[in-house]
């Protein structure tokens, strides 16, 4: 008789463990081994936090980032945690171990695409990273349901070509208010950086007697995903900003200036007639 009323208890047992043990290996989002590995209060056991960056920009190279802190909300009840990023639906690489909390990590678009044995020229605008935690407790390797997504965005650019300029109300507009107009060229210098040849659509000629320019110095512009910013120096040493006021078919109406107080408002047109992207600027 013992050994018949003993039988149930143990079924009961082996039943007991077989679902825990299913219960212990929840997909990525479920809150199981956060709820019951946590801090008793139903918090995570390790999460991101101050994330900075939402996605990757291919043509940005390294300029585009992730950053984020690995955090333990339970104080203590962590030993270590792997940062793991995967590539799609692929399988996680372990990109670092974690032994203290809180850490802070960047992960730049190679760094990224490297750890998949892949390089930036490798990712389409269809792939995303993702990065996880597995940590580890004194009651062994749980996966957190903190997770970021990190979308890789491609915007190539093609805004160079030949465009017809007008400019007015220029710095010597008091003195010779003339509203200029001429041809200048756009070119791609490399991916989304470009230059023009007369930076100061028309007004040098006009405003210092003829003089041009002998060259532009490092300055480019930049055209990523449609937001335009101006970058390096003249030949003189000056920083110049735009300001985009107007996107019209084949009209790009700017107002420029310089830290040496030089400016204008231009209009540029393509001279093929096509349309500008709806470029901006900050």
């Amino acid at each position: 008789m013992k050994r018949l009323l003993g039988l149930p208890i143990m079924i009961l047992c082996g039943l007991c463990l077989v679902f825990t043990s299913c219960d212990d290996d929840k997909p990525i989002g479920d809150t199981f081994a956060d709820d019951q590995y946590g801090n008793g209060d139903g918090v995570v056991i390790a999460e991101f936090a101050d994330v900075t960056g939402d996605s990757y920009i291919i043509p940005a190279g390294d300029e585009s980032f992730i950053g984020f802190d690995v955090v333990d909300p339970s104080e203590g009840g962590i030993s270590s945690a792997d940062l793991l990023l995967k590539l799609n639906d692929g399988d996680p690489v372990v990109y670092k171990t974690i032994t203290s909390f809180p850490d802070t990590t960047t992960i730049t678009l190679s760094e990224a695409t490297s750890a998949f044995g892949l390089t930036p020229d490798d990712v389409t605008g269809d792939d995303v990273a993702v990065m996880m935690l597995d940590a580890t407790t004194s009651s062994g390797v749980y996966r957190s349901s903190s997770v970021l997504s990190a979308p890789f965005i491609d915007c190539p650019s093609s805004i160079d070509g030949e465009l017809n300029y007008k400019s007015y109300d220029h710095f010597c507009w008091a003195d010779m208010p003339d509203t200029l107009t001429g041809t200048v060229n756009l070119t791609k210098v490399a991916g989304i950086e470009f230059t023009f040849d007369d930076w100061a659509m028309g007004t040098y000629p006009h405003c210092y007697d003829g003089f041009m320019a002998a060259n532009w110095g490092t300055l480019t512009l930049r055209d990523l995903c449609e937001e335009v910013t101006i970058r390096g120096l003249d030949n003189y040493d000056d920083t110049w900003t735009w300001n985009i006021t107007g996107v019209s078919g084949s009209t790009l109406t700017v107002k420029w200036e310089n830290t040496y107080g030089e400016g204008s408002t231009t209009e540029l047109t393509r001279a093929d007639g096509s349309a500008w992207p709806n470029l901006t600027t900050n």
